[in-house]
């Protein structure tokens, strides 16, 4: 469901469905903040942020600050594989 807030005036029913289809269409948006400037509608689509993962000695991880010693000696003798 994406939540769109208006500042400054309220939209037409039309121009809720063309901002909400154009918020779908963007991966990761959830929310629309749209500010009325006379005839301009100036949109901002927010997007929740993604974290890029990695699997590393078993795990999927994106911050290895956390890791304990043993974990952190399994990560540092582990064998690197190029790809082909």
């Amino acid at each position: 469901m994406i939540t769109i807030t208006v500042k400054n005036g309220t939209l037409s029913p039309d121009e809720e469905q063309l901002i909400t289809e154009k918020a779908e269409a963007i991966k990761g948006c959830d929310h629309a903040t749209v500010t009325i400037d006379g005839e301009w509608l100036n949109v901002d689509y927010h997007v929740m942020p993604f974290f890029r993962l990695a699997r590393i000695t078993g795990y999927l991880t994106n911050d290895i600050n956390r890791w304990n010693d043993a974990k952190l000696a399994e990560l540092k003798d582990r064998v690197k594989h190029g790809i082909a």
